[in-house]
């Protein structure tokens, strides 16, 4: 299949292909792939499940490295070598969460508002490249893996004006805690904010657990 590319100074990259360069013995399945993909086809329809959704592996290990961040230099030392005994959740491990968090939130809220501004060069020809790197980022968050038999799947994320869009899971031994962590304005909740909430969710752990409560499993 051929694609026409077309340049223009100023102006982001534009990619067509028209109808004439679809082959001749595509079935009506084929193009109905071919047309109704949201980006190219080839990810769309094979690339994404045979690289990534039939196997499973730590990504930020194995092929997205960037993803890990960097240490906190403001920890003490003396918590730096020394555990937790019996799985004990600290203040540090509380405050160190909210950063944690607030962080990725505070880069959501950017391309939301179309305030990343990438430039890069296409054949000497300057592009913008916030058209394309908006829609990724926005796929970054409220998405989640579902496991299949064969093969996993992606969430589809929320609309922007559900409840969902503004909250975060957050895992304390095997108890699930939803955390709303964007104001109803779209702006981040601050990080005192974040941190109180997530020693909300520490304490209700705490206190089930004096009470001898177990989690649910998670298929009841």
């Amino acid at each position: 299949m051929t694609v026409e590319r077309h340049y223009s100074r100023g102006s982001s990259v534009r990619t067509r292909a028209s109808s004439r360069t679809i082959p001749p013995r595509l079935t009506l399945s084929g193009q109905r792939q071919f047309w109704g993909s949201p980006t190219n086809w080839l990810n769309d329809n094979f690339w994404l499940k045979k690289a990534y959704h039939e196997w499973r592996a730590p990504l930020p290990v194995n092929s997205n490295w960037w993803l890990l961040f960097h240490d906190d230099p403001n920890v003490p030392e003396d918590l730096r070598r020394s555990i937790p005994s019996n799985g004990e959740i600290t203040e540090w491990q509380v405050r160190r969460a909210a950063w944690l968090v607030r962080r990725p939130v505070d880069f959501k809220e950017k391309p939301d508002k179309q305030e990343i501004h990438l430039e890069q060069t296409v054949l000497h020809v300057p592009v913008r490249a916030v058209l394309w790197f908006n829609r990724p980022a926005r796929r970054l968050f409220n998405i989640c893996r579902l496991p299949g038999y064969g093969f996993d799947s992606n969430t589809e994320p929320p609309k922007a004006s559900s409840p969902n869009a503004r909250k975060i899971v957050v895992c304390v031994k095997d108890w699930v805690y939803s955390v709303e962590v964007i104001e109803r304005d779209g702006t981040p909740v601050p990080l005192a904010g974040i941190e109180r909430r997530l020693a909300e969710v520490v304490e209700d752990f705490r206190q089930r657990e004096a009470r001898g409560e177990k989690p649910p499993p998670v298929d009841s």
